[in-house]
């Protein structure tokens, strides 16, 4: 960055809607959520229409290795979280992660539909 408030360089996308997964009703990649652990670093993201398509998927990247560079990251081929009709509950997705201060873990929270 140039500063706090300016972008240097030319922007990089890192992931685009490429699995039927990622495409049913609409083509999407969106809310993406940082997660640091261990040597990776994670992003999980929403994909799909907002219904019961909506799902999350993951990318992963070795920490040492360049984030800017597309080929360095590895992408999950089926959605990590997808609808559960046994459970009731459609289109999780928009997720984020939070610490569980002095434990050591990270818990996870998304939307979905209970129906």
């Amino acid at each position: 960055m140039a500063n706090p408030w300016t972008l240097k360089g030319e922007p990089v996308m890192l992931s685009k809607p490429e699995f039927d997964w990622e495409c049913r009703g609409f083509k999407v990649n969106e809310g993406p959520a940082v997660l640091m652990h261990g040597d990776k670093l994670f992003i999980s993201y929403s994909a799909s229409a907002t219904d019961e398509n909506y799902c999350m998927g993951l990318l992963w990247i070795d920490r040492q290795a360049d984030p800017l560079q597309p080929a360095n990251w590895h992408k999950a081929p089926q959605p990590v979280f997808r609808t559960s009709y046994e459970n009731r509950q459609y289109g999780p997705g928009h997720n984020s992660f939070y610490p569980n201060a002095g434990r050591g873990r990270c818990a996870g929270v998304s939307r979905a539909e209970l129906h």
